[in-house]
């Protein structure tokens, strides 16, 4: 009897990666997008993942991979915000200011963003190094701000 209460136990404490469907239009194989990356250093760390400067082996092109862990996602209820991000990125496709969603794929433990690679920064970089900015320079952002975001 105690045997089985043991492994019955060892059942639940083992972890799992967790499935998520993003509902994608393009179903393949994330190892294999993965494996025509070539990842380089951190430039970025949040809450749920790392953001890593890559190059795409077939095209020699530069680019951001955005890598969120599924068990960070799921654990904190934060799958709407995903795909949000994610649906928010495809709508603004094309616009100006706006970093260009590439592609997104999933593997085992991570969600994937394909970004394009921007150097300098974004908005959020500039906010917090410094404490104000001139009124052009509010003008400039506010304008890029509105060209990126209307139809």
């Amino acid at each position: 009897m105690r045997k089985q209460i043991k492994s019955s136990r060892k059942l639940k404490r083992t972890r799992t990666t967790p499935t998520i469907n993003v509902r994608s239009s393009k179903v393949r194989d994330g190892a294999s997008v993965l494996a025509d990356l070539n990842l380089g250093r951190i430039i970025g760390k949040g809450a749920h993942g790392v953001v890593h400067v890559a190059e795409r082996k077939s095209t020699r092109e530069m680019c951001v991979v955005k890598r969120i862990r599924k068990s960070k996602i799921v654990r904190k209820h934060l799958m709407e915000g995903l795909i949000g991000e994610r649906n928010a990125l495809k709508c603004l496709l094309g616009k100006p200011f706006v970093v260009q969603l590439l592609d997104t794929f999933q593997d085992v433990a991570h969600c994937n963003f394909i970004l394009e690679f921007l150097q300098g920064g974004d908005l959020l970089h500039w906010l917090n190094r410094r404490t104000r900015f001139s009124e052009n320079e509010v003008k400039f952002y506010a304008c890029e701000i509105f060209l990126g975001v209307s139809t």
